[in-house]
């Protein structure tokens, strides 16, 4: 037993994951990792004709575990490089749009790509309400795609 001691004490040193027998992060080197300078994320804004606008989020559109497909949806569905796939990316998601029971039959649908500076010692660390840049990635109108998204 004294052994299995002495080896125990020699070797927590030498290792992290030696210490005590298993890793506990209060004994380990490692060091949280500061959040990048700046976080982005893509909003769409449903353009009524009077002109009010509605903004949705990706997470919006699908569940949050899907995030990730609906903003790969909104990129495509305004992606500047194939334009045949652009418009069943459009369509799709005016399908999506549609299921919602908050659509109320926009006339423009827009995608903005908006930018917050992050400052980590702050709290909240960033503000969610003023970005740092609102910058528009496209626009089209819904009646060009609404007759397929039917």
């Amino acid at each position: 037993m004294l052994l299995i001691l002495i080896l125990g004490l020699l070797l927590a040193g030498k290792g992290v994951t030696l210490w005590p027998l298993v890793n506990w992060p209060m004994y380990s080197n490692w060091r949280t990792p500061f959040p990048e300078s700046s976080r982005e994320i893509i909003e769409l804004r449903l353009l009524s004709g009077s002109g009010e606008f509605q903004r949705l989020l990706p997470s919006d559109i699908m569940p949050f575990d899907r995030k990730n497909v609906a903003e790969a949806l909104i990129e495509r569905a305004f992606s500047e490089e194939d334009t045949q796939s652009r418009k069943h990316n459009r369509i799709a998601l005016l399908k999506l749009l549609k299921s919602d029971s908050n659509f109320n039959n926009p006339k423009t649908v827009q995608a903005w790509q908006l930018q917050w500076a992050v400052e980590p010692l702050k709290l909240p660390p960033l503000e969610q309400s003023s970005p740092k840049e609102e910058s528009l990635v496209g626009t089209f109108e819904v009646k060009d795609y609404l007759s397929s998204a039917q």
